[in-house]
């Protein structure tokens, strides 16, 4: 009799064990949307953490770009801050999970590996019929530094190089150069030549806008090449001859929102082959390099 007391006592201790149990398992059905990124430059690739999910919906917050991918990885358009939602759903349930996403861009530097460019996209592309040497051009302002990324011909030399900067973005004021007629208001002004065999030895210097009527340069230096600017050798990237150099920022003074650039090539012997933009058409004028 004694034996027989005790199964009751067994079974209903088996009973709330498998209640408990099955409260556990409910509760943790809930649907929890979560989850983490790594950027590098504009690509980002998403973690998703959710819980209790089958279904995704991501918005990146660029103009509708969105996602069903469990883990997707996207490549934003610009440096910023965005607001990236996930929506995690089963069945019925939903959850949303919303985070900041800053993009600061690539980490570009001057070594004659271009993948840091990979997505940047191109500032300015030549038409076929013009631009002579020169054929396509990628910008990016680090916070010490204008990067150019150019590609050309095989006969893309820089013997002898100039380029021009709006750096207050007023083609009224600055340096009107015939050679952009539709747009040009140039405050500094680079001339002088790349070394391919050492391209921390090409020589030439800075110089700053300084006089009225726009056409005058003060023709003091600011800076030299070799203590403003950082070459890299040329290479090659899609079948075009490619080379990367940057710009210090301390040499150019203040700027806000975008700089305004020419750049144009010529032989040693100072013929003209070759400008992005094009140049000396009644519609050249620089190209928007933003900041």
């Amino acid at each position: 009799m004694k034996k027989n007391k005790w199964i009751p006592i067994v079974n209903i201790l088996t009973l709330l064990l498998v209640v408990s149990c099955s409260k556990d398992e409910d509760t943790s059905s809930d649907t929890k949307a979560v989850f983490s990124y790594v950027a590098d430059g504009f690509l980002v690739n998403f973690t998703n953490f959710s819980m209790n999910a089958d279904e995704y919906l991501w918005d990146f917050d660029v103009d509708g770009a969105t996602s069903t991918r469990r883990d997707p990885a996207y490549i934003f358009p610009e440096k910023g801050v965005y607001l990236v939602s996930l929506t995690a759903s089963r069945g019925e349930e939903s959850s949303t999970f919303v985070d900041t996403v800053r993009i600061i861009g690539p980490n570009i530097k001057i070594d004659g590996d271009f993948s840091d460019w990979e997505h940047v996209d191109y500032t300015f592309e030549n038409p076929e019929d013009g631009g002579g040497t020169l054929l396509k051009v990628k910008t990016f302002a680090s916070p010490n530094a204008l990067n150019f990324y150019i590609e050309g011909t095989s006969e893309m030399n820089f013997a002898v190089m100039n380029f021009y900067l709006d750096t207050d973005n007023n083609t009224e004021t600055g340096h009107t150069t015939w050679m952009y007629p539709a747009g040009s208001g140039a405050e500094f002004m680079g001339e002088g030549n790349f070394n391919p065999e050492d391209p921390g030895a090409s020589s030439g210097a800075i110089y700053e806008y300084g006089g009225p009527g726009g056409s005058d340069w003060t023709w003091a230096s600011v800076a030299s090449f070799a203590d403003a600017m950082q070459f890299a050798e040329f290479g090659t990237n899609e079948g075009n001859k490619a080379i990367e150099f940057s710009i210090s920022r301390g040499v150019l003074g203040d700027m806000e929102g975008v700089v305004n650039f020419g750049l144009t090539e010529s032989d040693s012997g100072w013929t003209q082959i070759g400008s992005i933009p094009v140049f000396q058409t009644p519609e050249s004028e620089f190209a928007p390099f933003e900041l």
